[in-house]
């Protein structure tokens, strides 16, 4: 039990690009948002101010697809999932890139959604 770890988020936020629908050389959907997050932050002369940090959300699989359907920028959301550092080569420099990878998403603008079971049919 020594060697046991977590890795998971919990973001609840604001999108801050409407999300469009790829596919990996397999087929595979996925798709990707930029997720505001707000603090309060108080400086040394006590002044408060409002502080943004932007979060990369993945979304794979059916996600991906509800994902689209859903959001569109300033949605208000809540995400979950593990984070991920993955490496790539851009102009010969090496980058790496944190993400979440989402395995759970709520809308929670008062927007009417879609019925899930006709969604799941949809995608079946």
């Amino acid at each position: 039990m020594a060697n046991r770890s977590l890795n998971r988020a919990t973001l609840l936020g604001n999108v801050g690009n409407t999300p469009e629908l790829r596919s990996t050389p397999q087929g595979v959907p996925v798709t990707s948002i930029r997720l505001a997050t707000h603090s309060l932050v108080k400086d040394r002369d006590g002044r408060i101010s409002d502080v943004t940090e932007w979060h990369n959300v993945v979304f794979w699989r059916d996600l991906a697809n509800k994902a689209v359907n859903l959001l569109k920028k300033s949605t208000r959301i809540y995400v979950e999932g593990p984070l991920k550092t993955r490496k790539y080569e851009k102009d010969g420099n090496l980058r790496a890139v944190t993400e979440i990878v989402a395995d759970m998403l709520i809308v929670l603008d008062n927007r009417k959604q879609p019925d899930e079971e006709e969604s799941e049919e949809e995608n079946e």
